[in-house]
C-alpha cells in the first residue's frame, strides 16, 4: 500500500452531509456543503462511529508499517464523549448502586457492576472476560482486557490493556468467585449478540432496572456512566492523565506512547487504581 491517506475532503462530506448522500450534493465543494442551511446532517453517534472506523483503519495500517501515525486517534475518545453526553453518577448514588451490587444474585450482576466501578471498563470488554483474564503480572492480580477469544473485539489498539485489581474486589471475594468459575467464561450466562456484543443483558438490567429501581434513571446516566464516574475520580485524586489513559484504554494520540503504554509498571497503575473509592 503505498499511500493510505484519506482524502479530508471526504472526511468533511460523511461529516456534514446525509447517510444517503443526496445526488443534489455530489458535485459540490466542501465550501459549498458547509455552507448549505436547512439538510439533514449526519447524527452524532453516526459521526463518532465513521470516526471510530477511520481510526480502527490507521490502527492495521500504523501496525503494518504503513505509516507512521493515526491522525483520527486523538478524536476517538473525545468525539465519543462529547456527543454521548454522559454524566458521572454522584458519590451516594453509586454508593447505592454499588450495595445493589453486592446483593445481586447473578454474578454477572454483581460483578459485571462492581469490575467496571473499579477499573472504569467498558461493559463489553467486562462482559465478555474469560477466566484466563484473570491473572498475575510481575505479582499483582489483574484484569487482561483483549480480543482474543470467540466473538470478543474491542473498541481499538488501545483498548487492549492490563489493569490491575483493585484489593477491594479480593476482599469481596472476586478470586473466589474466579477459582468457582473453572475454565470458561467468567460471566457464561452472558450471550453473544451480534450487535452489542457479550454486554447487552447486562447493559439491559443496569439500565432498566436498576436505575429505576433506585429512581436515578434518567437520559444522561446508564451503564456508561460508571466509566465517567471512574475517569472523574481519577482526575481528581491526581492521577496523571497518561495513566488514566492506560487504565481507561484511551489513545494517547502519540504512536510512540500508544505502543509502549502497555509497558507501564503494573505497580505504578495499581496506585492509580486503588486510588477508587466508594465509601
Amino acid at each position: 500500500m503505498s499511500d493510505i491517506y484519506i482524502d479530508t475532503a471526504h472526511f468533511c462530506f460523511i461529516f456534514i452531509i446525509t447517510c444517503n448522500k443526496k445526488k443534489e450534493y455530489k458535485d459540490k465543494s466542501i465550501e459549498e456543503l458547509i455552507a448549505l442551511e436547512g439538510i439533514d446532517r449526519l447524527s452524532a453517534p453516526t459521526v463518532s462511529k465513521h470516526i471510530g472506523s477511520y481510526s480502527t483503519f490507521y490502527d492495521w495500517a500504523v501496525k503494518r508499517k504503513e505509516t507512521s501515525e493515526n491522525p483520527f486517534a486523538a478524536l476517538v475518545d473525545d468525539v465519543k464523549q462529547a456527543y454521548e453526553e454522559r454524566e458521572p453518577f454522584k458519590p451516594e448514588q453509586s454508593k447505592a448502586i454499588i450495595k445493589v451490587a453486592l446483593n445481586a444474585k447473578k454474578p454477572h450482576q454483581k460483578w459485571g457492576v462492581l469490575i467496571a466501578f473499579y477499573t472504569g471498563a467498558r461493559l463489553n470488554e467486562v462482559a465478555q472476560l474469560d477466566v484466563a483474564d484473570i491473572r498475575q503480572v510481575e505479582g499483582i492480580w489483574c484484569f487482561d482486557i483483549n480480543d482474543k477469544g470467540e466473538y470478543k473485539r474491542l473498541k481499538n489498539t488501545a483498548s487492549n490493556r492490563i489493569v490491575p485489581i483493585h484489593s477491594q474486589l479480593i476482599e469481596w471475594g472476586l478470586l473466589d468467585y474466579v477459582k468457582e468459575a473453572g475454565n470458561s467464561r467468567l460471566f457464561p450466562a452472558l450471550s453473544y449478540h451480534i450487535k452489542d456484543g457479550y454486554g447487552r443483558n447486562l447493559g439491559r438490567w443496569f439500565n432498566e432496572s436498576l436505575l429505576p429501581k433506585l429512581k436515578i434513571k434518567t437520559d444522561a446516566l446508564t451503564y456508561h456512566s460508571i466509566r465517567h464516574t471512574v475517569a472523574e475520580q481519577l482526575r481528581n485524586n491526581a492521577v496523571e492523565l497518561s495513566t488514566i489513559k492506560d487504565i481507561l484504554g484511551h489513545t494517547h494520540g502519540d504512536v510512540t506512547i500508544d505502543v509502549y503504554a502497555s509497558k507501564l509498571r503494573k505497580g505504578l497503575m495499581q496506585k492509580a487504581v486503588e486510588t477508587l473509592k466508594y465509601e
